[in-house]
């Protein structure tokens, strides 16, 4: 587990090399995946439903059964919606993938009041399509950077699965994780004690507006660049691998 890895961490030795190049002169924004999970999600996970605190990107989740009811009234659990789609969360996607979970969607798909939802999460299951779900929803939220609505299309086996998005369903979904980087961005400009030389942005989000030009308040007077929207984390995180270890 997680916890498992932090605690024994302490104890391995990795020898690795830190090049000094002087001062930080560039500052990198990853909004890749802005919005996966609130701060109450794992405490939910553990201990039940409390207050809904996931992202939008849920919002894709819908049509495959998300906040739906079972015949006795009782809605569908939202971690089944979650899991799938968390695809940076291992634990997450080995309980939804998990042999087990198999009976417990077929269950949830034969006390479902809208069973034609769950059939359409079981084929999320069988086939392996949270990433298709995620790369949907990264390109939703490129569109609507320029364009006020957008309609993903989820191609399944069985069916194409429409769902509409908005900004305004955008713009509320980023709003506190916003913050947050902004307040990460300060704090990088703070303890660096230098004026970056320009703004490197990356991820999904980088291209709306709202996002840019918070960015832009916090660091005036900056040029903003962005790279290939999908795979320049990919690419940065392998690049700057092997500098530490080659």
């Amino acid at each position: 587990s997680y916890s498992c890895i932090s605690k024994r961490a302490k104890t391995v030795e990795v020898n690795y090399r830190l090049p000094s190049r002087g001062p930080v002169a560039h500052v990198v924004i990853d909004a890749t995946g802005l919005k996966v999970f609130g701060e109450g999600e794992w405490k939910m996970r553990k201990h039940g439903k409390e207050k809904r605190r996931v992202w939008r990107k849920l919002h894709l989740m819908f049509p495959f059964g998300m906040g739906s009811k079972m015949e006795s009234g009782i809605e569908m659990p939202i971690t089944q919606f979650s899991n799938p789609i968390a695809i940076n969360n291992v634990q997450a996607q080995n309980d939804f993938y998990a042999f087990e979970n198999l009976a417990v969607l077929k269950g949830l798909h034969k006390q479902a009041q809208e069973p034609h939802k769950l059939a359409r999460l079981l084929e999320v299951y069988h086939e392996s399509l949270g990433h298709n779900i995620i790369r949907r929803a990264e390109e939703a939220k490129i569109a609507l950077s320029d364009q006020a609505a957008y309609r993903a299309g989820i191609q399944l086996f069985s069916e194409r699965v429409d769902v509409d998005v908005t900004r305004d369903n955008m713009i509320d979904a980023i709003e506190a994780p916003k913050r947050k980087m902004i307040a990460l961005v300060h704090d990088v400009a703070a303890q660096a004690g230098v004026k970056p030389d320009v703004i490197f942005m990356t991820g999904g989000s980088a291209r709306s507006p709202f996002l840019r030009e918070a960015v832009q308040a916090e660091l005036p007077n900056i040029p903003v660049v962005s790279g290939d929207y999908f795979g320049s984390v990919t690419a940065g995180l392998a690049r700057w691998a092997e500098v530490c270890f080659k």
